[in-house]
Formats: structure tokens, sequence, C-alpha cells
């Protein structure tokens, strides 16, 4: 079970979310990038490290966000 959410809280939600949302903030502003910019590149291990660490930390962010925005959205229409 443990594994399980390793899995799923881990790797889809934080860098699945974290990576699309740092995508579509860059290409607001730089028509030019690409997904292969901010994943993890592996020919420098700085930089792996680094762009890992963005991409989870704004995927949980994210994630913050929604659940917090979900669970308002269902306590104002008195479902919870």
């Amino acid at each position: 079970m443990e594994v399980f959410l390793e899995i799923v809280f881990g790797r889809l939600i934080t860098q699945y979310l974290g990576l699309n949302t740092r995508y579509l903030f860059f290409k607001i502003f730089n028509k030019n990038i690409l997904k292969e910019n901010l994943r993890n590149a592996q020919t420098d291990e700085l930089n792996s490290l680094g762009q890992g660490f963005y991409n989870s930390f704004i995927g949980l962010f994210v994630f913050c966000l929604l659940v917090i925005g979900i669970v308002y959205i269902l306590d104002f229409f008195g479902i919870i």
C-alpha cells in the first residue's frame, strides 16, 4: 500500500501537475519553451535535482490548492 501511495502521490500527482503547471506558466511568457527543458536532465546532475525539486514543489502546491478549492466548493453547496 505504501508503494502504491508513493507512486500515485510522489510521481503522478506532483511531477505531472508540477511539470504541466510550470510549462503553462512559462509558455505564457516565453513562446519557445519545451517540456524537455523543464524535465529532469540526466546529463547535468545538479540541474536534474533542481528541475525535479521545482516540479515536485509546484505540483504539491497546485495539488493542495485543488483540494482546498474542491472542498470549499463542496462546502459552499452543502454537500459536505
